[in-house]
């Protein structure tokens, strides 16, 4: 009796850490959402960023799977539709900077830090590589207005 609740522990142990292996970005983030992040809107701003341009290249990958080279296909996808007048640099660095809240979360959240094979893939990807030289992340120059009034950041 003993040695076969003994079996039917290792069994569902077993089965729980193949259903923990098999956790995607989507699973992360649905939960991340849920709560990692309280922002305006019940998040719908990063929802929309996240269903638009993250979740259809990663979503459906495994949490191990993430690489830096799967994640940069995110940031490729993007600028692939930029333009002159549109050079997708702030969205760019706006998912980016989105993603790595999510990484920081998952970190700092053993469930799902276990299952990262690279503790943050973003930290090895050249994010420079999909931003336009001379690209600077402020709108309508208040930065360099700032900046001449003798504000330093």
């Amino acid at each position: 009796m003993i040695k076969h609740q003994e079996e039917q522990k290792i069994l569902l142990q077993k089965a729980e850490q193949e259903k923990l292996q098999n956790l995607t970005f989507g699973d992360l983030f649905d939960e991340w959402i849920e709560h990692g992040i309280s922002r305006e809107n019940d998040n719908a701003s990063i929802k929309a960023d996240f269903n638009k341009h993250v979740l259809p290249v990663i979503g459906n990958k495994r949490i191990s799977d993430l690489t830096p080279s799967i994640l940069k296909k995110i940031f490729e996808k993007i600028k692939i539709n930029a333009t002159t007048n549109q050079t997708r640099n702030r969205t760019v660095k706006k998912i980016h900077d989105e993603l790595q809240q999510v990484f920081k979360w998952t970190l700092n959240n053993k469930r799902w830090n276990q299952l990262l094979e690279y503790q943050n893939p973003l930290n090895h990807l050249n994010l420079k590589s999909f931003i336009d030289k001379g690209y600077s992340n402020v709108r309508n120059g208040t930065y360099q207005n700032l900046k001449s009034l003798g504000w330093h950041s």
